[in-house]
């Protein structure tokens, strides 16, 4: 069992129900949804295999919306309250990133600017 989410915002809040439309845009709602969705098709706490990637400023500005760092700070809070662990990341920075899991083996590739690399 495997799965991969791309959250493009931190959060959803309640009240803006139109939002809720899509929960895997946001990580405060997407990455708790794809667990349970991980868990109801045979995943097990144990033996997950945490991997991310991203939460880049695209833009060279540093300024109050720096939309990347939100949604590290949120999925790192999201893990340790739940007692969880990243196993490889490739967060942050400025560049681009396509992330690529390779179900047979397990692996999650990351490709940027003409070079891939593996976490």
């Amino acid at each position: 069992v495997g799965g991969l989410v791309h959250c493009l915002l931190p959060e959803a809040w309640e009240s803006k129900k139109e939002r809720l439309d899509n929960p895997f845009m946001f990580v405060n709602k997407g990455v708790p949804e794809m667990m349970r969705t991980l868990f109801k098709n045979g995943a097990k706490k144990d033996r997950l295999i945490l991997k991310a990637a991203g939460c880049a400023a695209m833009i060279k500005i540093q300024n109050k919306f720096d939309t990347g760092a939100k949604n590290q700070a949120i999925l790192m809070r999201l893990l340790e309250k739940n007692g969880m662990k990243l196993a490889g990341k490739d967060m942050g920075g400025t560049i681009p990133r396509t992330m690529i899991l390779t179900m047979a083996t397990g692996t999650v590739q990351i490709a940027s600017c003409g070079k891939e690399w593996e976490i």
